[in-house]
C-alpha cells in the first residue's frame, strides 16, 4: 500500500488535531527518552512523535495498521521504529528482558481496569522509571482509577505521567 502526501495528511490530522499533536510533542521533549516502549500503535502518530525524539521506538499493537508504516516513513523516523503485533500484553516480557526502556507509552485498552493495571505492573516492575498514560479523563473510568492509585501527575486533558520514586 503506498499512499501519496495528502492521503497521508488527510488520515493523520483525523487522528488528532495539531494542537494535540504539538501539545505531545512538547511533554515526550520535556521527558527526553531514549528508548521507547509504547503500547497501541493505531495509525502510528504518536510513534511518529516519539522517534521523532527518542533514539529507538518499539511499537505493539493487536492489530496490524498499514498506514502506520507509510506514516513513519513520509515523517522520515521509520528506521528508528520496530513495529510488533502481539496477540497478548505478555508477549512484551521477552523484550523486556533484552532491552532497556527509559520510558513507556500506554495507550492501549483504557477500559479493562485489569488489563491496565497488569499492564502497568509489567512496565513498572521491569525497570521503567517513567510512564505516560494516556486516556486519563473522565470517559475511562478504569484508566483513571489507576491515575488516581498510583498519585499520578495529570497533563494536558487526558494524559497522566508516573516516575518511580
Amino acid at each position: 500500500m503506498s499512499l501519496g502526501y495528502k492521503e497521508i495528511h488527510d488520515i493523520i490530522f483525523r487522528s488528532a488535531s495539531v494542537e494535540e499533536t504539538d501539545r505531545f510533542k512538547i511533554l515526550i521533549e520535556e521527558m527526553k527518552p531514549i528508548i521507547v516502549l509504547e503500547i497501541g500503535t493505531y495509525k502510528g502518530l504518536s510513534t511518529a512523535v516519539l522517534a521523532s525524539i527518542a533514539e529507538r521506538v518499539y511499537t505493539f499493537d493487536i492489530m496490524h495498521q498499514p498506514i502506520a508504516r507509510e506514516i513513519w516513513r513520509l515523517l522520515n523516523v521509520d528506521k528508528k521504529i520496530e513495529y510488533n503485533i502481539i496477540e497478548d500484553i505478555t508477549e512484551i516480557k521477552s523484550y523486556l528482558e533484552c532491552v532497556e526502556f527509559d520510558f513507556a507509552f500506554m495507550d492501549a485498552e483504557h477500559q479493562d481496569y485489569e488489563f491496565i493495571r497488569k499492564l502497568f505492573n509489567i512496565l513498572s516492575r521491569a525497570g521503567i522509571k517513567k510512564i505516560l498514560v494516556d486516556g486519563a479523563e473522565e470517559r475511562f473510568p478504569a484508566t483513571l482509577r489507576l491515575v488516581e492509585e498510583e498519585n499520578m501527575k495529570r497533563f494536558n486533558h487526558d494524559q497522566a505521567y508516573w516516575e518511580e520514586k
